[in-house]
């Protein structure tokens, strides 16, 4: 809501740059959330246990949170998103690692 309210406000602004790093940061928050979303999805359907569910979907809102309260710090100091860029490649990474796994998974499902 924060970054929202500040594109509203440098929108109008003579720093368009500024206006452009805030609009690429909720870009890329928003892709991390659809991604993680998804990933949730995921999990819920493949493991339908509701209160394993309702924990990980407090750990997940809990860390994503987090990462919001961390950036908008960061953009409130100095401007930058480090934290924000750190988390998502880190989440990135791991997202193509299960992907490998079970790439790898059903490639020797498919040998038996």
């Amino acid at each position: 809501e924060l970054l929202i309210s500040q594109r509203t406000v440098l929108k109008g602004a003579v720093n368009k740059t500024r206006y452009k790093e805030v609009q690429e940061e909720i870009r890329m928050i928003s892709q991390a959330l659809r991604d993680s979303t998804k990933n949730l999805c995921r999990n819920l359907q493949d493991n339908p246990n509701v209160s394993g569910n309702l924990l990980k979907i407090q750990r997940e809102r809990k860390d994503i949170a987090e990462v919001l309260h961390l950036t908008v710090q960061e953009l409130s100091g100095g401007g930058s998103f480090g934290e924000l860029i750190h988390t998502v490649t880190q989440d990135m990474r791991e997202q193509e690692k299960l992907t490998r796994m079970l790439h790898h998974d059903h490639e020797m499902s498919g040998m038996v």
